[in-house]
């Protein structure tokens, strides 16, 4: 575990770093700050599903594939690829069973945001804690996964 987020942390450092060279003084904005926030807490979706991805999948091939058709897959039902103001509404409703979808939603709602105010705040708040709740149920699952490995084995 320490690992992953080891790797994640630092990759998301330099994704950031570099948002900070190409977009300068708008991320000290409170936008900014909010699209950092948010790319931190997505990262951490991230590392739990592919914990939990490394922990159910051993060969390296079936690994590569399980992890291109869950990163794809999402992103496409999500809204990553298309605006979610063009995908159906059914599509949107299963999307809403992962982390990306969430993202995006958070992002959309941070680059439409007038001011900075509590109500315009607290929605995008509440799809980080979404968030934080699809980190924390993905990695109790894996836990789970990996101790009954160890029972059987």
């Amino acid at each position: 575990i320490m690992g992953n987020i080891s790797f994640a942390i630092i990759a998301w450092f330099i994704m950031i770093f570099t948002s900070f060279i190409m977009y300068g003084s708008f991320m000290f904005t409170g936008k900014g700050l909010l699209f950092i926030l948010n790319s931190f807490i997505f990262t951490l979706s991230a590392i739990s599903i592919s914990f939990l991805i490394g922990n159910i999948v051993k060969s390296k091939s079936a690994m590569a594939a399980a992890s291109n058709v869950v990163s794809l897959g999402t992103s496409f039902i999500s809204g990553v690829f298309v605006p979610q103001a063009l995908i159906g509404e059914n599509i949107l409703k299963l999307a809403s069973l992962t982390p990306t979808y969430w993202y995006v939603k958070s992002n959309n709602e941070i680059a439409n945001m007038i001011s900075l105010k509590l109500e315009d705040i607290a929605p995008i708040f509440l799809n980080m804690l979404v968030m934080v709740g699809f980190t924390l149920a993905i990695t109790a699952v894996t836990l789970v996964i990996i101790k009954q490995k160890r029972m059987t084995a």
